[in-house]
């Protein structure tokens, strides 16, 4: 709240979220496939996301304060085919968008049998003398 406040913004939504932009057009992005989704492409996700409204393809473009992605699984969870991927919400000139942004949003998830690769908790450690790979 702390952090919110001293940047100007509003600290009552923190203790109710339902004061927060939302959008009414909500889709649900079911898996096809079962297994444990090994990596995500931000990026993709990033670009779905706009399709929808929540970011800019110009500078003209409105960004829709209540659309975007809630990601139901991260990196290492389980799925099962027909369970929920992810939640889009989508803005209100956007419905047109709706199949591309979840096309994107496909390809951006993988699936794939077996466990997730396990990732280092370090990936490198940054000083004055450069970077030294985590071993």
């Amino acid at each position: 709240k702390e952090f919110a406040a001293a940047q100007g913004g509003r600290t009552d939504v923190l203790d109710q979220p339902e004061l927060l932009p939302s959008c009414e057009d909500r889709h649900e992005v079911r898996s096809e496939t079962s297994g444990v989704v090994t990596a995500i492409d931000a990026e993709q996700v990033g670009i779905a996301a706009m399709l929808l409204g929540a970011g800019r393809e110009t500078k003209e473009s409105i960004i829709d304060p209540g659309a975007g992605i809630v990601l139901r699984k991260k990196v290492g969870d389980r799925v099962e085919s027909g369970e929920v991927l992810a939640e889009l919400h989508i803005g209100k000139d956007y419905k047109r968008n709706v199949q591309e942004a979840e096309a994107k949003l496909r390809a951006a998830v993988t699936i794939s049998s077996g466990d997730a690769p396990e990732e280092p908790l370090i990936l490198a450690i940054v000083n004055k003398q450069g970077v030294t790979k985590w071993q």
